[in-house]
């Protein structure tokens, strides 16, 4: 399961992530991306393995706002 940003071709990975990201879980909160632009930054950064994570926490975040949207952002489990 992910979150939608799909990492397997076609699009800009970041783009998708972060507005269903900004869609889902919003750019305020405390560990929170603050912006489009801080999303993408960070997830770019990120390798492989951890935007897997973020991309699977995203997925869950329908069902649990308050968790998973803040593991989106990379923090733990995710800051593999």
């Amino acid at each position: 399961m992910d979150g939608g940003a799909g990492t397997d071709g076609g699009g800009n990975a970041a783009d998708t992530f972060c507005a269903s990201y900004e869609t889902k879980c919003t750019f305020t909160g405390t560990d929170h991306y603050t912006s489009s632009a801080d999303c993408k930054t960070k997830y770019n950064g990120f390798n492989t393995a951890t935007k897997a994570c973020v991309e699977q926490h995203l997925g869950m975040a329908d069902s649990a706002t308050s968790v998973h949207c803040t593991h989106a952002t990379g923090i733990a489990p995710c800051n593999l």
